[in-house]
């Protein structure tokens, strides 16, 4: 090999190593997701493993709002192109904690639009409520027959939005804290 040619593979190993995202630390990933279907409904439940980055979590507990969003989609398989979405659900937590009476605030947003509110005194339990879909259930129309159907989960979190005003002077805090990769179910199959 020639001078040349060995610095231009000791150059292309360095840009990519530097391209290459390194994770200091595991993130939280969506793991066990279920899936049933029945009467043309499908109901999903999942959990998210691993918990949130420790800044997430130094935030949460300095009383900074924060809003994890799980989207759940029932999605059709196709063999030639990318899979298509059927129908789709977002379920949101909102936690804070409250640095006066010590206090985890949790609103849980179901896709109905039912909302519950519940109080808890250590993050550990915040943590275990907000790590957790259960029985989210998600209308199949008739179009999407025949096909082969699952359920994928996401999650995401973000600051609580800012009044109007603030967006603009503070364009420049990312909003997306935190985000998973899509996890998916087995492949349904459809019960009488």
């Amino acid at each position: 090999m020639t001078g040349a040619r060995i610095l231009a593979w000791a150059l292309l190993a360095l840009v990519t190593a530097l391209a290459t995202p390194v994770r200091a630390e595991p993130e939280g990933r969506i793991g066990a997701v279920t899936a049933r279907m029945e009467r043309g409904v499908v109901t999903v439940s999942a959990t998210l493993e691993g918990g949130f980055p420790r800044e997430v979590v130094e935030q949460i507990r300095r009383g900074v709002p924060k809003d994890l969003f799980y989207t759940v989609t029932v999605r059709r398989r196709h063999r030639r192109f990318f899979d298509e979405e059927v129908t789709a659900a977002t379920v949101r937590y909102t936690i804070k904690y409250d640095t006066l009476d010590g206090w985890y605030h949790l609103r849980h947003v179901q896709p109905g639009g039912h909302v519950t509110e519940r109080k808890v005194p250590s993050y550990a339990e915040a943590l275990e409520i907000v790590a957790r879909v259960d029985g989210v259930p998600l209308v199949v129309p008739p179009t999407a027959y025949p096909g082969t159907l699952y359920a994928a989960v996401k999650a995401e979190m973000r600051a609580v939005r800012q009044p109007f005003y603030l967006d603009y002077v503070f364009f420049f805090i990312p909003v997306l804290a935190f985000e998973t990769p899509w996890a998916r179910s087995a492949n349904l199959e459809p019960r009488p």
